[in-house]
């Protein structure tokens, strides 16, 4: 995906080759594999976090529906989606979740 202003995130494991940085959360993504970030979230639908964290070598997570507010977010599907965290480490990607599970008290 490419963002009409900015571009594509560029994949900081391309090298000479480029790689794609993935989908939709590709800009959170590419930030934290190339460590302009500790980490990040994206919001996933079908793949959005899970993707770009596996073309930029990140742990990614679809976390269970309603366990992190959606509050703020304009949906895509506002049956499937949800708001994971990206990092490089299941560790930091895990504080990241701690710190961002909540309910969501308009969807109660």
């Amino acid at each position: 995906m490419g963002n009409a202003h900015l571009g594509r995130p560029r994949n900081p494991w391309g090298g000479e080759v480029p790689y794609t940085p993935g989908g939709s959360s590709s800009g959170s993504a590419v930030a934290v594999a190339a460590r302009l970030a500790t980490m990040a979230v994206g919001i996933d639908t079908g793949g959005s976090v899970r993707g770009p964290a596996g073309f930029n070598n990140l742990f990614g997570l679809k976390t269970t529906f309603g366990r992190v507010s959606l509050n703020g977010i304009v949906p895509l599907s506002p049956s499937m989606d949800t708001v994971g965290p990206l990092a490089r480490s299941v560790h930091d990607a895990s504080l990241l979740f701690q710190g961002m599970m909540g309910p969501d008290r308009q969807r109660e």
